[in-house]
Formats: structure tokens, C-alpha cells, sequence
């Protein structure tokens, strides 16, 4: 889940209207758009941080009241781990300490 997805959530749970046609013939889609956003850079600060988001959005969805599975959260955070793994590891343990 990207940072669109979790806005949009956010925005629906408070009952604002989300998407408005402004054309019969196409529809205007607008996006979050940030020249310097953390899907760009490499190495190892990137990687933490990047996970860090994608493990905190749990929480984040959570405290929204969304119904997310935990079990399923716990796997996906084992499963992520098969790659880059370092960085990764120290972003779930800081996510865990900082948001439980």
C-alpha cells in the first residue's frame, strides 16, 4: 500500500467525497506527485526507510480502524525479509519498538 492508497483511505473514513468527474468524455485522475521521494534513491538508508514505511502502515491503518490481519502482517514482514535483509531487519525491530 502506497501513500496515495493510504490517503485516499483516510479521506473516505472521514466521509470526504473522493473522486468528482469534471468531464463526460474522460475522466481526470490527479496524483500525488514529489520530486525527491524516497522511491528514487539507493543504498542502505533508502532501503530503511522505505521499509520502515511499508512496515508502519500497518499501524498507521490500524489506528485508522481498519480491519487488517495481523497474522497476515507478520508473514509479509517475514516473507520481505529474503532480500536486503540488514536494513530491512532494523526497520521492522524500529517500527516494532516505536509503534507498539
Amino acid at each position: 500500500m502506497g501513500f496515495e492508497q493510504l490517503l485516499a483511505y483516510c479521506a473516505k473514513r472521514r466521509g470526504y467525497e473522493l473522486y468528482e468527474v469534471l468531464d463526460t468524455q474522460a475522466p481526470t485522475v490527479w496524483h500525488i506527485v514529489h520530486g525527491q521521494s524516497l522511491t528514487r534513491g539507493k543504498g542502505f538508508w533508502h532501503e530503511f526507510w522505505m521499509h520502515y514505511d511499508r512496515v508502519a502502515h500497518y499501524w498507521r491503518l490500524k489506528r485508522l480502524g481498519a480491519n487488517v490481519s495481523f497474522i497476515a502482517y507478520l508473514i509479509a514482514c517475514i516473507v520481505t525479509l529474503r532480500r536486503k535483509t540488514l536494513p530491512r531487519l532494523l526497520a521492522t525491530t524500529y517500527v516494532w519498538f516505536t509503534r507498539v
